[in-house]
């Protein structure tokens, strides 16, 4: 299965959510590749991998074996800057678009590749999106992020007028939820009535998912009893049952 977690907004928990479903997935014993499409890089920035290993495969540089980097129990393609160059090839050959992913990654037999995009309507989104089949989508639990939900779902129908297959949302997943905040509340209660059974139990906000990046750990090893932590297990566990 191929995973894209996305969200066109930044700051939602994209990240934190793609390396946490990622993590988890791996050490439940699944092959597992975690594939970071953004330019930021921000996948490799926060486990401390060397960048701009998804775009050298993309681009031929390099081989899928050579570029596959292990992290504890998943395999890794980091982003970077690079990816640029990826998007300025798409833009000058539209026509590979489509299939771009599949070709360069076919080598990788994953059960589950988790993918880390952008948040823009990138054509390099595009291309990820044309490989994936289901999305995730993360929502911080403030206004701004309410708002720009039902502007990735219009994507994704976009995207999938192009397919044979359409991409299934899997969930809306509610990020950085203060039980005490008034609008972490009513987010949740909006997302319920919008999109009812899409919506998982939301991630609980800690200050240990900021601090963990500086570490180069994820929540599991860096604080694995924090709300957050625990609560992307359930949601993995959620996540393998549905």
């Amino acid at each position: 299965m191929i995973i894209s977690v996305l969200n066109q907004k930044g700051g939602t928990g994209k990240t934190t959510t793609s390396i946490h479903l990622a993590m988890a997935l791996g050490q439940r014993g699944f092959n597992t590749l975690l594939l970071d499409n953004d330019p930021q890089g921000s996948v490799g920035v926060s486990l401390r991998l060397e960048p701009n290993r998804l775009p050298d495969v993309l681009l031929s540089k390099n081989s899928l074996a050579s570029a596959l980097i292990a992290k504890d129990s998943v395999k890794v393609l980091t982003g970077g800057k690079d990816l640029l160059e990826v998007e300025s090839r798409l833009h000058r050959q539209p026509e590979i678009l489509p299939g771009l992913f599949r070709e360069k990654l076919c080598e990788m037999r994953s059960e589950y590749t988790v993918i880390d995009m952008a948040p823009s309507r990138s054509q390099l989104n595009r291309a990820a999106l044309f490989y994936c089949d289901t999305a995730l989508i993360p929502v911080a639990c403030d206004y701004l992020s309410l708002v720009g939900v039902r502007d990735i779902i219009e994507f994704i129908d976009e995207i999938n007028r192009e397919r044979q297959d359409p991409i299934r949302i899997q969930s809306i997943l509610p990020t950085m939820y203060d039980s005490r905040s008034r609008i972490s509340q009513e987010s949740v209660k909006i997302l319920r009535e919008h999109f009812s059974h899409l919506v998982a139990e939301p991630i609980r906000m800690t200050t240990r998912a900021k601090e963990a990046p500086s570490h180069g750990k994820t929540l599991y090893e860096y604080a694995k009893r924090s709300s957050a932590a625990l609560d992307y297990i359930n949601f993995v566990d959620h996540f393998l049952q549905s």
